[in-house]
């Protein structure tokens, strides 16, 4: 005599393993489960499995990755500071996350800010230039893969040999074209490399120009801003650059990078050593794309951010109040010099 069972429950298991590969079968119970919004026992019945064994998969699918829970927080932000900083800067927009009550690091709120008003502009066949560092994979991280047709994400700066390729370049570009819907233009060049004529080879070279020139017809730039004191550079953290290239920048004056060039507190353009050996984007060509979004949090960043937004390079900030308050103290403290935007300084 064979086992005794229910016949509707074994047909409907054999259906089940037979008809799905183990990863199909977790996805379907967590579909089932998370998004129909059916409970355990509902399953069960629907599938014929035991409730046991359904949550059993359902744990597995989140185990797996199969199943990713994002947690959307609020992202306030401070009105009259971001009215503020654009009257003070003639900013295209400010994105001040307005932090009262909020509690640990603030980068990937920051930067879910940025990509909040990143999907909220966009247009379908938008191509977009990217830098690279940890706010950028804050951005990209935020971006809700909502899918837009059509775009283009290309890297705009080298990063090839990065200690950290999660936050490089061409691995920034690729995930941000992913959840874009779009496909991604890679740079395959150093950040910085060892003399200023291989730099300059290196920009003259075919396929390094022709992604520069994809970059340069951008309709938006999405940069970080990196500092240049050795606890917070990630130029050193990276490898890009050593502690003695760090300190020439700020004997010459240099409080960090927007893109890949080096400013002055007040914004003036400062080329060194350094910046004679950065592959990028060069800086009119920059300053030529119609909205180039700047992302930075934390006090550390108050002298680039000021330089930046004095610059005129960057017409959009996402940083957080206590930051930005900080950079409209600076800003009082040194008011606008005539002629300043168009200043460099050369050593």
């Amino acid at each position: 005599m064979g086992k005794s069972g229910n016949p509707a429950m074994s047909a409907a298991n054999r259906n089940f393993d037979l008809g799905n590969s183990r990863h199909e079968a977790l996805a379907e119970v967590a579909g089932l489960y998370f998004v129909d919004g059916l409970d355990q026992r509902e399953i069960a019945g629907r599938i014929g499995l035991s409730r046991s064994t359904v949550s059993r998969m359902i744990t597995e699918a989140r185990e797996l990755g199969i199943v990713e829970i994002r947690v959307n927080r609020p992202l306030p932000v401070d009105d009259s500071l971001q009215q503020l900083a654009i009257k003070e800067f003639s900013l295209q927009n400010a994105l001040i996350l307005s932090t009262p009550g909020i509690h640990g690091p603030r980068l990937q709120r920051v930067g879910a800010l940025a990509a909040q008003y990143l999907e909220s502009t966009l247009q379908e066949n938008t191509t977009i230039a990217i830098s690279w560092g940890t706010s950028l994979a804050a951005t990209v991280d935020g971006l809700s893969g909502n899918r837009n047709a059509g775009n283009r994400v290309v890297q705009m700066i080298g990063a090839a040999g990065s200690r950290h390729p999660e936050v490089d370049g061409s691995e920034l570009a690729r995930n941000m074209a992913a959840k874009l819907g779009g496909n991604h233009i890679a740079l395959n060049a150093p950040l910085i490399v060892d003399d200023p004529a291989l730099a300059q080879a290196l920009l003259r070279e075919e396929s390094v120009a022709r992604v520069l020139d994809m970059a340069a017809a951008a309709q938006m730039a999405v940069i970080g801003l990196g500092g240049m004191r050795p606890e917070i550079s990630s130029l050193l953290r990276s490898g890009f650059a050593k502690e003695e290239d760090l300190q020439e920048v700020r004997m010459a004056g240099g409080v960090g990078d927007a893109g890949g060039h080096i400013l002055s507190v007040d914004g003036a353009t400062i080329h060194t050593k350094l910046s004679e050996r950065t592959v990028g984007l060069d800086e009119s060509r920059l300053r030529a794309i119609p909205t180039v979004l700047a992302v930075a949090t934390g006090i550390e960043k108050v002298e680039i951010i000021h330089a930046a937004l004095r610059s005129g390079i960057v017409n959009a900030i996402a940083t957080d109040d206590e930051t930005m308050q900080a950079v409209l103290t600076l800003a009082r403290l040194r008011p606008v010099a005539a002629n300043q935007e168009s200043r460099t300084v050369r050593h």
